[in-house]
């Protein structure tokens, strides 16, 4: 539940209106002025979350600015070095992102595990996150519940409607102003280790194809395995129905492609 640790899990304010607040007052207060335009949009690269737009508007304000700068060789060459600059935090901004990689289905019923490798506090970060999919048929209620399987794991999760194929998709965190956001579920369940377990549910939500990642909100250390905390997904009212985007149909070939092979060491072994 958000709220009970005190604090709603780190998220990112509204790119879109952060852009157009960025152009409205720079347009009032800056215009035409280098060197109050880079820094102004360098503040707002280092104060939002979701760098990329503004790293990006940064980049476009720099050279906007060199079509009425002073037209000497020296300022044409530091304005250029300036927008390298900001090309090259916009390309550091999206060098953090990481292709999904589906691990499997929710069914109704069967037990789903997994292990995650996140560090503690990383609630919505969508970098090493576990990432599964389920269907919804639109008229049935649907409970997910997580389960830690080491008791120092303090086991969070999003609910996401639709499929991605990268990080890139979300920008730097999770948040309820992402595109499809449902539900972001922590503490529903009681646990004597750290915090509870999330649960969502029992709720009827629209048909289709929804994803669900399970993050790291605030697990103790194990100093056993460090950053190892497995746990267990069940679902209840969740359909069959296998959706076929890319990225499963990827995920379903290298799940085949690893069952042929153990099918074929097998037959080696018993020869």
């Amino acid at each position: 539940m958000l709220g009970k640790r005190g604090a709603k899990p780190a998220g990112r304010e509204n790119s879109m209106g952060t852009v157009v607040l960025a152009i409205i007052f720079r347009n009032m207060f800056v215009k035409n002025n280098l060197w109050l335009e880079f820094g102004f949009f360098l503040a707002v690269c280092r104060w939002h979350s979701h760098c990329r737009g503004a790293n990006l508007l940064c980049f476009v304000s720099v050279f906007h600015t060199t079509s009425f700068a002073t037209k000497g060789t020296v300022m044409k060459s530091r304005l250029l070095a300036l927008a390298a600059a900001a090309m090259a935090l916009f390309v550091a901004g999206s060098a953090l992102a990481a292709p999904i990689v589906y691990e499997g289905q929710l069914l109704p019923g069967v037990p789903t595990f997994g292990v995650n490798t996140q560090a503690a506090a990383n609630q919505a970060n969508p970098v090493g996150a576990n990432y599964f999919f389920f269907t919804s048929d639109g008229g049935t209620p649907i409970t997910i519940i997580g389960g830690r399987l080491e008791d120092h794991f303090d086991m969070s999760f999003w609910i996401l409607r639709g499929l991605f194929n990268d990080t890139n998709q979300f920008g730097t965190t999770f948040d309820g102003s992402d595109a499809g956001f449902v539900a972001f579920a922590d503490d529903g369940i009681s646990h004597p280790g750290p915090f509870g377990d999330p649960q969502f549910g029992p709720l009827v939500i629209g048909a289709g194809t929804y994803t669900l990642a399970v993050t790291n909100f605030f697990s103790d250390p194990d100093p056993t395995n460090p950053n190892t905390n497995p746990f267990v997904l069940n679902a209840s009212g969740v359909t069959g129905v296998i959706p076929e985007p890319a990225s499963i149909v990827v995920w379903s070939l290298i799940a085949g492609v690893g069952g042929a092979g153990a099918y074929l060491r097998r037959r080696r072994k018993s020869a």
